[in-house]
């Protein structure tokens, strides 16, 4: 997303002079997030959880948390009650395989101009600093993706944005917003399938 984007959408929220416009985030990389501990800031923050014994940040344990299990999961139980976030994107990536035939797909929303997906996440040292990691939650995919693959992000609507984020929020009503996207239809093409290689990041 662009810095003009994003200050436009979320003109009441802090957004670091640091920030650059991704086009190819991988787990180990840092991507841009709302967090229930302050929502009035942007902030980087490092996709998956390393390994505890892993202070490089470099062995991503975990980056995705399925949503039927997020809530007894020993690794996310926690977090989903007291540490939710929303991950910062105009769209991300799938790669349908068909036999022995791989092609990347860019899905987006025809209907919104960001998609805010859920996570958690917690603290961690990396390289000596304490930084944000987080794992994205996933669901089942709606139909009009399905054919791609069977799971996607979780979504969250523009209304239940303070919801998610707040944490006086019951676990069972945060329970009920993990569910596939129906409210906005998405659309997905065919783009180069350089987008699995962790350096490939631009524009075209």
């Amino acid at each position: 997303v662009s810095k003009e984007t994003l200050s436009a959408q979320f003109s009441g929220k802090k957004l670091s002079s640091h920030y650059r416009t991704s086009y190819n985030v991988h787990p180990g990389q840092n991507g841009w997030l709302m967090t229930s501990e302050n929502e009035s800031r942007i902030v980087p923050a490092l996709w998956g959880y390393p390994d505890h014994d892993d202070d490089k940040g470099e062995k991503i344990k975990t980056f995705m948390a399925e949503g039927s299990s997020v809530a007894t999961s020993p690794t996310f139980r926690m977090s989903i009650r007291q540490r939710r976030c929303l991950v910062i994107a105009d769209s991300y990536y799938v790669q349908r395989i068909r036999g022995d035939k791989k092609q990347v797909h860019r899905i987006f929303s025809r209907d919104l101009p960001l998609l805010l997906m859920a996570g958690v996440y917690e603290r961690r040292v990396v390289h000596g600093k304490e930084v944000i990691c987080y794992n994205i939650i996933q669901t089942d995919a709606g139909a009009d993706i399905k054919d791609l693959y069977h799971k996607m992000p979780l979504i969250i609507a523009e209304d239940e944005v303070s919801g998610w984020l707040d944490r006086e929020t019951p676990i069972q009503d945060i329970l009920k917003m993990i569910r596939p996207m129906a409210r906005y239809s998405l659309q997905y093409y065919q783009i180069t399938n350089q987008v699995m290689d962790r350096k490939f990041n631009h524009s075209e």
